[in-house]
């Protein structure tokens, strides 16, 4: 019985091991999850900010553009 109680024993301690990595895991997977989502808000401003960047670059040529034909036509 000695030997029995020892293994339900070691078992008892791997089970508990085994616990503490569940929740080490579990708790890098949300820490990773919350970081994806950092990271992708950032790349959804980003992409605004690229769009805004394009419309503004765009306007601008557009103003030169016509600052040059009125220039042209006077």
């Amino acid at each position: 019985m000695p030997l029995l109680e020892s293994k339900i024993a070691n078992l008892e301690e791997v089970n508990v091991n085994l616990n503490k990595i569940d929740s080490l895991r579990s708790s890098q997977v949300t820490m990773y999850k919350d970081a994806l989502e950092v990271e992708r808000k950032n790349l959804t401003s980003l992409k605004k900010s690229l769009k805004t960047t394009k419309v503004i670059a765009s306007s601008t040529t557009l103003a030169s553009i016509i600052l040059a034909l009125v220039c042209i036509l006077r």
